[in-house]
């Protein structure tokens, strides 16, 4: 029989010539490589990142699984296309015991990344997944001299994952690989942020526990899902609010404090920026996009309309 992998590391990669190289080179240097095995989903891209994939994929033939895909199955989100059926093809592929992300354009930054994760994963049974700082470069490699998150908390669950901004960065979760990840809710598909519904997923299940150290890089450029528009101003807001809607009604136990407290968050933002009549008008458009899987306790509703009318 043949052992399956500790740990199943997944790089979606799409039009990443530039930056794959650094990205896998920095995955194989890892002390828990041997234990690992390494999931690369091209997207189709015509600027040589497919034949730079096939050359690592030759060269290391027992540790690499590569998946050429094309563009006829590329989900679309808000008519913008994603790399989203990419990543979900390479969790339901996955063999190990845990799963690690790393998109192309990324790179991790400490060759005991896996092995001190895993660690503190196989040590705390109850947790679901992990976390650490991230390093925040542009295009062109020079560091922003900062974090992706300037202050991490020592444990993410739900009553605290939920927030306007993204918690931590996906290229420092390693998480164990749990059913609800291979068979995801279809609307998964369709929400703004998959990385939000997928932490929010995780944290359905159980706590995620902080790594010590900064061991992962973020690469900010121009060519990034970010730059689109429904990732800025009311855009956003209205797209994490279903987000969070739909994980109140997916997660029946998920804390309602914590849901009200992220959805008036939202609202306040958009009370500031474009007035109550705005925040109200996004607030019943959330909740239509968000049925039928919205969260559905009447209360929580009720008291954010009446903070929105007030302007609290």
């Amino acid at each position: 029989m043949i052992a399956l992998p500790t740990l199943s590391i997944l790089v979606p990669t799409y039009r990443h010539a530039a930056f794959i190289e650094e990205c896998l080179d920095t995955i194989l240097e890892q002390t828990l490589i041997e234990e690992c095995e390494v999931l690369i989903g091209e997207d189709g891209s015509n600027d040589g990142t497919r034949e730079i994939c096939m050359k690592y994929r030759d060269s290391h033939p027992d540790r690499i699984r590569l998946f050429l895909n094309d563009r006829s199955r590329v989900i679309h989100v808000n008519g913008v296309p994603t790399g989203r059926r990419n990543l979900m093809d390479l969790m339901a592929a996955a063999r190990g015991r845990y799963l690690a992300f790393c998109e192309g354009d990324d790179r991790w930054c400490d060759t005991r990344k896996l092995e001190l994760q895993v660690a503190l994963l196989d040590a705390n049974p109850e947790a679901v997944g992990s976390y650490h700082s991230t390093q925040v470069i542009d295009g062109q490699g020079q560091s922003e001299g900062r974090s992706f998150r300037e202050t991490l908390p020592p444990m993410f669950d739900s009553h605290n994952i939920a927030s306007v901004r993204s918690p931590f960065h996906i290229s420092s979760l390693v998480c164990r690989s749990i059913p609800e990840l291979k068979y995801l809710p279809r609307w998964t598909r369709s929400v703004g942020s998959f990385d939000m519904a997928l932490f929010g997923l995780l944290a359905c299940k159980g706590p995620l526990l902080k790594a010590n150290g900064r061991m992962s890089v973020y690469r900010k450029h121009a060519a990034g899902i970010t730059r689109h528009y429904f990732h800025h101003g009311s855009a956003l807001h209205l797209q994490r609010m279903v987000i969070w809607e739909r994980l109140g009604g997916h997660c029946s136990h998920w804390p309602a404090a914590s849901l009200q407290r992220v959805l008036w968050d939202h609202l306040r933002h958009v009370v500031r920026e474009g007035g109550r009549s705005r925040a109200l008008r996004l607030w019943a458009l959330a909740l239509w996009k968000a049925a039928p899987h919205s969260l559905m306790r009447p209360l929580i509703q009720i008291r954010l309309f009446l903070q929105v009318c007030r302007g609290a």
